[in-house]
This record gives C-alpha cells, structure tokens and sequence, in this order.
C-alpha cells in the first residue's frame, strides 16, 4: 500500500518484527543517514518499543495508521494528497495480498493510492473517502472471486483487471499499463507460497521497480505458464530480468529458463504496425490462448480436446506472426467440427461460453466463427 508514497516521499521501505528494530535495519538507517521514518500500521503491527529505538538514533517518526487496515490504506492515500493530486485510485482485496502486490509498483509509476476491501463489503471508511474524494477511476484488481461485483459497482467508474488466477491478474495488469512502462527492465518475485511471508520481496522490490519505471512479474516455485506466455509476447530479446530474493523463492533453474526465452525473443517485433487480428489486438489474443489452454482440459472426449487444441494452436501462430494465412487450419477445424456428434458440439459450446463470458457477445460469436468452431 505505502510504495505510492515511498516513491513520492523518495524513500525506501524496509520490513521489521513487531517488537525490536531488526540489526540490518538499524544500521541501514545510520548508513543512509535517515533524517525521518514513516511507520506504516499501528502498535500491534510495528510497537512503540521499536518506534522508541528509531527515535534514540537522532531520528524523526510518523506513524500512519488506522482502525484496520482498511483504514490504514486511506490514511496513506490521505498523505499521498500532500504530495501529488490525484483522480484514480486501486482496489485490492485486504483479505489476500497478491492483487495488491501486482499493483504495488504500477501505483506508484502513477502516483496513485492502493485502497483494501473486503471481498463482500466495501469497508464504510473506504466509501467516505471516495465520497469525500475527486476519484474519476477504479482499477477493481482481481477476479470477481477476489472483489465480489457488488462491491467494485460502489466506486467511481470501475475498471476491472483480474484473470482466473494471480498470475493471470498480475500479467493483464502489466499488460494493461504497457506503454506506459519500460520493458527493457522487469523484476521477478515469489507471488505464492505456503507461510504468507513469501510475499516479502515482492513488497521489498515495488519501489525500486517503480523507480526503474517497469512492473513486478510474479511467479511461484515452478515457472507458471502465464509467466512464459508474458515473456515470449511482450519483453524484448534485451530486457534485463532482476529476480527479487534468493534461490530459495526463485530458483537459479527458473532464472535460467526465463532468461532463455528471452534470448530466444525475435529482434522484429511482428506487431508493430499491425492493430488487430480477427478484430483482437495482442494482448487480447494472448488472454484467448490462455482461456482456450483451459478449455482444453475441460474436452469430455479426445475429439473435443482436438478440436480444442487445434484452436490454441492456431491463436499461437498467429501471435508468433500475426500475417499468417490460418485459412487451412480453419479448413482442418470444420473436418474435425463434422466428425463431432450433437453431444460433443453442445459440450464445446458450453465450455467456450462458460470460459468466454465476460467477453463481448458479438466477439465471442466472431472469434468462434474465424476458428472455424
């Protein structure tokens, strides 16, 4: 929530226990010749013990806190005010960090506040403010399973960004904000683990990413698809890969690999003076490669998950080169199409629809018909 502000103010921001000033972090205050400390959370988050021993190190504190986190998080956007103006604001679940993780460093590129929900209830504190607030924009981050809809209709103008996992919504995210940040630079974190601190070096790294103008990628122990999808079709074969942590949150086989697709990434960007194919730009097209990787698992029969994959397939040569000629792939569709009993086409139709919903339906219905389904 705090790295709008870290990167306003043009400080960092530093984790510490509860109840006594971590050594690194003390002698980090004193190499840095740190004039002031902003204390992000109340007493039961960082204690007065700890505020006491920065205060003995000659140094200036302020706490910023709330009732709850919620309130915390418009207690940050209200320091940001004092800072820059600002008329968009995030919102991220407070009950589950990754959304917020992935909008760390894109918020503060922005200069716009992270406001915390509840998935069912937008908390009243967080109501007032935008009430009380010229917010013209609502960055909803996650699926409707993280923010229910009631909640994201609340605030002004909600634009959602959320994919079927964290992995999806962090990359929709980046996505979403691309010309606005500098991909020859990208930085990998941990986004999933099992004690909740895992989270750690992703929160560390959200200004230094900031600063650098670029985004925070998120993965967890085994390279997730979503992640090579991301950076096959949108680094360059020059982009410098930073991974946050040691090897014990990234392993070195997983910077290797991702450092290997980019060095397989072509010089000529296909794209670039291309707009849309089967009227879908880009990153519209990769969010169908992903949907459809789905789907295929879902196929009841080998025929159905033929037909299924033979879709991906074709999504996938047309972002490698976006002029390919896919009139004989959608030929080999309608074969595979006429060999499907009623109960098969019922079946892909049903799982396109489930899988596709959100979409519009006219570009449903044409995506359909240009795959030859």
């Amino acid at each position: 929530m705090c790295s709008t502000l870290c990167k306003g103010y043009k400080c960092t921001n530093s984790f510490n226990k509860k109840n006594s000033l971590n050594l690194y972090t003390k002698n980090e205050l004193i190499r840095l010749n740190v004039k002031k400390v902003y204390i992000i959370g109340g007493t039961g988050a960082v204690s007065q013990v700890v505020e006491e021993n920065i205060k003995q190190l000659g140094i200036q504190t302020e706490r910023i806190s709330g009732n709850s986190r919620y309130e915390t998080s418009v207690k940050i956007a209200n320091e940001l005010k004092k800072l820059t103006p600002y008329t968009e604001v995030f919102l991220a679940s407070g009950e589950n960090y990754p959304d917020a993780l992935s909008a760390a460093s894109i918020a503060a590129i922005k200069g716009t506040p992270i406001l915390l929900t509840k998935k069912a209830e937008l908390p009243k504190v967080i109501e007032d403010f935008t009430k009380q607030t010229s917010i013209t924009k609502t960055y909803i981050m996650g699926s409707i399973n993280a923010i229910y809809g009631i909640v994201s209709m609340k605030m002004p103008n909600p634009i959602r960004i959320g994919g079927n996992n964290r992995f999806e919504t962090n990359i929709k995210l980046i996505q979403n904000f691309s010309q606005q940040l500098n991909l020859n630079k990208i930085y990998l974190s941990i986004g999933q683990g099992s004690t909740g601190r895992e989270y750690a070096d992703a929160l560390t790294g959200a200004v230094a990413s900031a600063i650098d103008n670029t985004a925070i990628l998120l993965t967890k122990s085994d390279l997730v698809n979503e992640v090579e999808m991301f950076v096959k079709y949108n680094l360059y074969n020059t982009t410098q890969l930073i991974v946050l942590g040691g090897t014990n949150a990234v392993s070195l086989v997983q910077e290797n690999k991702i450092n290997n697709l980019i060095k397989q990434i072509p010089n000529e960007d296909k794209w670039k003076d291309i707009k849309t194919v089967m009227g879908f730009n880009k990153y519209e097209l990769i969010d169908i490669k992903m949907r459809l990787e789905r789907c295929i698992i879902l196929g009841k029969t080998t025929r159905e998950r033929e037909a299924l994959t033979l879709a991906t397939t074709i999504i996938s040569k047309i972002l490698d080169n976006p002029e390919y000629d896919y009139s004989n792939d959608v030929e080999e569709m309608k074969r595979l199409k006429a060999n499907l009993t009623q109960s098969e086409k019922d079946n892909l139709l049903n799982i396109f629809i489930d899988n596709f919903i959100d979409l519009d339906l006219s570009k449903i219905y044409n995506l359909k018909t240009e795959l030859g389904l």
